[in-house]
């Protein structure tokens, strides 16, 4: 059982059950245990900085002058960056565990890590890469090694990870999709809140895409109203959720930034081969 495995299992328990639970899980494996211990004690302090699958999110990092909150969703970008360099599987996730970790330290100290002045997709790719280039032994490991060309050569590593453009757009290319996901689940959770769920997900394929006339009637058909009706609200959904991947990508950027900008940017990154899980 990995250790994401182990401490979303351990996060749904309390008490007695959850001690039972990581005794059996980690076993004799002190150093696992001791990172799953980490990461529920980040996850009990810090509220909404790492969340379920089913909550995706990312908070207002640039905005506010803090992390915030990083959802699951994001953290998929980041290993996507590690596999790319050639870590594998379980090594990856423990790498983005590990980082989350010092993230959740350093964001926590007197002075916090401050608001990026840059997008949040370009400072978390290099801070990730500046922090595996901080661990010596885990560059000295195999994938280190294959990486960096020979032990310890984490300049060239570095180099390579922030140079080598193929590695930027697997990264930027799971970053867009992890934006365009969370605009999507903040559109849902608006519909969910006011008793409409039915209606969005009748309604959320036509987010994309022309408005198909064989679709339009037979989703109007579905929601028991003439098609005029449906396609009124599949105008305002389209505009909803482009305002909820507004706010979403204004969460990442530095004021200064131009959010349709870096929507169109996303867009264009997505498009070009990002394939989602």
């Amino acid at each position: 059982m990995s250790e994401t495995t182990i401490f979303w299992e351990a996060a749904a328990l309390r008490g007695g059950q959850r001690v039972a639970f990581l005794d059996s899980a980690c076993g004799d494996d002190a150093r696992l245990r001791s990172r799953v211990d980490l990461l529920l004690e980040a996850h009990e302090n810090a509220g909404s900085f790492l969340r379920p699958p089913s909550e995706l999110g990312l908070g207002a990092a640039a905005t506010e002058g803090g992390l915030g909150s990083l959802g699951v969703g994001f953290r998929r970008p980041l290993i996507a960056l590690l596999e790319a360099l050639g870590f594998e599987g379980e090594q990856a996730e423990d790498l983005v565990a590990d980082y989350l970790a010092d993230l959740i330290a350093r964001s926590e100290g007197r002075d916090g890590i401050g608001s990026p002045a840059e997008p949040l997709r370009i400072w978390f790719r290099s801070d990730l890469i500046r922090f595996v280039c901080n661990l010596d032994d885990k560059l000295t490991g195999d994938a280190g090694r294959d990486a960096a060309g020979s032990q310890g050569a984490c300049s060239g590593w570095r180099r390579r990870a922030i140079d080598d453009p193929g590695v930027a757009r697997t990264f930027e290319g799971q970053w867009a999709l992890a934006v365009f996901r969370h605009g999507m689940d903040v559109l849902g959770e608006g519909y969910r809140q006011r008793g409409r769920s039915d209606a969005f997900e009748s309604l959320k394929p036509f987010l994309a895409g022309d408005l198909d006339a064989g679709r339009l009637a037979r989703v109007a058909r579905e929601l028991g109203i003439p098609e005029k009706d449906a396609e009124e609200r599949i105008i305002r959904l389209r505009a909803r959720y482009r305002g909820c991947l507004e706010q979403v990508v204004k969460e990442t950027l530095p004021a200064s930034e131009s959010v349709s900008a870096e929507i169109a940017y996303l867009a264009s990154v997505a498009r070009q081969g990002a394939t989602p899980e």
